[in-house]
Parts: structure tokens; sequence; C-alpha cells
């Protein structure tokens, strides 16, 4: 499964000044923009988190396009919230997107007094510590490597950032910045 979160950056500080209204509306402005380009190019949200999403692609079914939706996707929602921003529809809007691909189980997770559908493996928390990486590097997108080379002829230009240590890894990921 390829796994891609999105993050608002600054909606701490958003949700302190503006009535919760307000959040809401905006939550939903962004959220009308972003999921259908994830649905479009053949993702599934799994959740929405607060002020961002995790989307999978490849999934139920896997599918060897999957890398490649999951990054045309990261890189429409990018290109659509800012072109949204100019056009005055958002308040100028940064993001944090993280996409990466790998094993994972999906299924119940729980007792019978709460379950959850989760989706559980490794892939899930190197995509999350991607997507934080993005405010320390000045990112919109980014990828590891290992997503970014199965693209192969169709990888779009970008910046090679080498292997980076990652919250609650041992193993350093090889990260690429595509926006």
């Amino acid at each position: 499964v390829t796994v891609l979160f999105l993050d608002l950056r600054g909606f701490t500080l958003r949700s302190e000044a503006w009535p919760p209204e307000d959040v809401v509306d905006y939550l939903n402005a962004v959220f009308g923009i972003a999921i259908p380009l994830v649905v479009a190019r053949g993702g599934v949200v799994h959740q929405l988190l607060g002020d961002g999403l995790m989307a999978l692609f490849g999934f139920p079914t896997p599918s060897p396009e999957a890398p490649a939706n999951a990054v045309g996707t990261a890189l429409a929602v990018a290109a659509e919230i800012e072109a949204a921003c100019e056009a005055g529809r958002l308040p100028e809007t940064k993001l944090g997107i993280g996409v990466h691909t790998g094993e994972c189980v999906v299924g119940p997770v729980g007792t019978e007094a709460h379950r959850e559908f989760k989706v559980t493996g490794d892939v899930v928390n190197v995509t999350a510590r991607i997507e934080k990486l993005c405010k320390a590097h000045g990112a919109c997108v980014l990828v590891s490597e290992v997503l970014y080379d199965r693209l192969g002829d169709a990888a779009p230009p970008a910046e090679r950032l080498g292997p980076i240590s990652l919250d609650g890894r041992q193993e350093p990921v090889a990260v690429v910045r595509l926006a």
C-alpha cells in the first residue's frame, strides 16, 4: 500500500484566533479540495486527522500504479490549494504532505468494547514522520526515496535530501523533496 499523510501548517494558531464555526468551514473547504483529488486517483481516505488526513493507494487491491497515483495526488492537492489561496477562496494555507510505500495490515483492532478499522505497519509510521519533516525542510511534499525510485521515467523533478533520521526509528530513511 502507498500511504499519504496531509497536515495543515499553522492550524493551532488559526483555531485559537477563529470562532469554531469558521474553523469547520475552513477545514471543509480544504477537504473539499483534497478528498476529491484523492478519490479521482484511486485513493481511499482512511481517516480525517483533525487538521489533516490519511489516504491509502493500492487498497483494497494492490496496484503497481499506487505510488504514481499518490504522488500525483500530493502534487495536485498542493497546486489546487495554492490556486484557491491565490483566487481568494482560501486564506493563506501551507501544507505538509508525506508519501511512502510498503507493507501493512488493514483490519479491525481493539476489543468487543471498542474496535476500529486500522492500517498498521512501519509504512504508516514512516509516512507520518516524513510528513513531519516538511516543516523542518521548508517543503510541501516529501516522499521516501524508495517510493520515488519506483516511479522510474514518470518521476517528477525532485531534490534528493538523502538519509534522514526519523523520530522513534533506528534506521534513517532517504527522503526526496518534490515541492
